[in-house]
């Protein structure tokens, strides 16, 4: 799972239904995207970047829960 992903998206309260209609995909794609089974393209990073104004892309990615 894309930990900084979800968590950024938690953060600003949207569900994985809301991102992915704000980002023009479905949501099983969202998910898919989240969970890392999928990389998703750059247009679609870019928006999420944007949507959960995240301070990169490289952020999103990461997997890792930041130490306690």
């Amino acid at each position: 799972m894309r930990y900084h992903l979800a968590d950024s998206r938690r953060t600003k309260g949207y569900t994985q239904a809301f991102a992915a209609a704000e980002l023009g995909i479905t949501t099983r794609q969202y998910q898919a995207i989240e969970s890392g089974e999928s990389n998703g393209s750059i247009p679609v990073w870019e928006s999420l970047r944007t949507l959960l104004d995240a301070p990169s892309i490289d952020y999103l990615l990461q997997d890792d829960r930041p130490a306690s």
